[in-house]
């Protein structure tokens, strides 16, 4: 696996739900890379993604990453120096 990789894991409770991974712009919010869509299963997932890739057009500084499960709503704060 390639050293820039980023591996995101997360958990499903009980029943299937909707599963999405976003990272977003802490100023407006805006989405800045989807990173995951799609239904889960319960269990322990992940998803992997490389910043380099995915963010080579956006400026170094700290973003948001949201993890949504069902209704659930969790975020993360993320520094990304490319």
């Amino acid at each position: 696996m390639d050293d820039t990789m980023m591996t995101i894991p997360f958990s499903v409770e009980d029943t299937a739900k909707d599963c999405v991974i976003q990272l977003r712009d802490l100023v407006d919010n805006r989405v800045v890379a989807d990173i995951f869509h799609g239904r889960c299963e319960p269990g322990i997932h992940t998803a992997e993604f490389d910043p380099q890739e995915v963010l080579r057009n956006v400026d170094a500084g700290y973003y948001a990453l949201y993890l949504i499960i069902g209704d659930e709503v969790h975020t993360y704060p993320v520094q990304y120096m490319p």
